[in-house]
């Protein structure tokens, strides 16, 4: 059995796997299996109970888990086990009871809500105020380090989904610039892995250039969009149904958030085929002369837009026009002939082709160059 010992493509999250573990080798020990291979990285700062928990009972298959977790917070954390406690079981519980099963960030908004976040901040607070030993203070600090570059995390997330641009090249450039730090500082104690950062490159990197670019050079028209209806197009009839014409009536349609929800939050995790995603935008007059643009922060997949019903090619890095986009990376549609248009209506035809993914985010702004 081979199972990943870390948030696949994003490394940075805690993801401590101690229901995950819990549940899975006992069933796995009780149906015969005799090779059990997490796969992991120098990500004990994410990860360090589920670590602890896999070790010991690789060793000894008919332990029971609540007792190894008991003795690794009583043992490890010493005066500080209960907030410690209390930060992992917080963590944990995100990922074990809600249902969103994309990787990479894609989930985290579900995830990691602000409450979740609080909570999760005042037990490490309460436990780097009350050790009682250098060593215990030293303990939480490394759970500390991870979260608090996680928190820093987050923040570049959600600023880019709410529009905020003004400070994501700084804050990027500190988070990538901790974690070579932090990886530094403990490279004894396999933590902070290089896929931090690479993974960060990867997903994110051009996303936050991208937006920068444009809250610099462009005039922006809209807030993002974060309300769209949505239909499944498994017999992909929604084009000859006019599901991109503007007078199409979607008021049965249901309503989501993309920028958090992702086709596995809408109960899509196992469907490959096309959704569709319609919406209104109100725009200002438009400046005569000029080209408006739709940018899309980045889909898992290929997207086609339609504006007024009409098709809007992808504009790529050399200013060509293609008919679709697809892949992590931001793009550009240009708008043609809209200057007077004051209601867009889009539909977004989206294909996912890999087996986490769905609907990823999209920032959708309207921007003037």
């Amino acid at each position: 059995m081979y199972q990943y010992g870390y948030n696949l493509a994003e490394v940075s999250c805690p993801f401590p796997m101690m229901t995950k573990w819990s549940r899975d080798l006992p069933i796995l020990y009780a149906n015969n299996v005799n090779l059990w291979t997490p796969e992991t990285m120098p990500n004990f700062e994410s990860t360090l109970p589920g670590m602890y928990l896999g070790v010991r009972m690789s060793w000894y298959t008919k332990a029971a888990p609540k007792s190894i977790l008991d003795e690794f917070f009583t043992r490890f954390y010493g005066s500080v086990e209960a907030p410690m406690r209390e930060y992992w079981e917080t963590i944990d519980e995100a990922w074990a009871n809600v249902p969103e099963h994309a990787g990479c960030r894609f989930g985290h908004a579900v995830r990691f809500t602000p409450a979740v976040m609080k909570a999760a901040r005042e037990a490490l607070d309460q436990a780097l105020a009350g050790s009682q030993t250098v060593m215990e203070y030293r303990r939480v600090k490394f759970a500390n380090d991870s979260f608090r570059e996680f928190e820093l995390y987050m923040k570049i997330h959600n600023d880019l989904v709410s529009g905020r641009w003004r400070n994501l090249e700084k804050d990027t450039a500190r988070w990538r610039g901790t974690w070579d730090s932090l990886r530094d500082e403990y490279k004894e104690q396999y933590a902070f892995s290089p896929y931090g950062n690479t993974y960060f490159g990867y997903y994110t990197a051009a996303l936050v250039k991208d937006a920068t670019r444009i809250s610099q050079k462009c005039k922006i028209l809209t807030r993002p969009i974060r309300k769209w209806g949505y239909q499944v197009d498994k017999d992909k009839k929604g084009q000859g149904l006019g599901w991109s014409k503007p007078d199409f009536d979607d008021k049965e349609w249901k309503t989501t958030d993309p920028c958090v929800e992702t086709w596995s939050a809408l109960g899509l995790f196992d469907y490959f085929g096309t959704v569709w995603y319609r919406t209104k935008v109100k725009l200002p007059k438009l400046t005569e002369g000029k080209r408006a643009f739709v940018w899309l922060g980045g889909t898992d997949g290929s997207t086609r837009l339609f504006v007024n019903g009409m098709h809007i090619p992808y504009v790529n890095a050399k200013g060509e026009t293609v008919e679709q986009h697809g892949g992590f990376s931001p793009c550009i549609l240009a708008t043609h002939g809209l200057r007077k248009c004051l209601m867009i209506r889009l539909a977004l035809c989206h294909r996912t082709c890999f087996l986490y993914m769905s609907h990823r985010e999209r920032f959708q702004r309207i921007g003037i160059p």
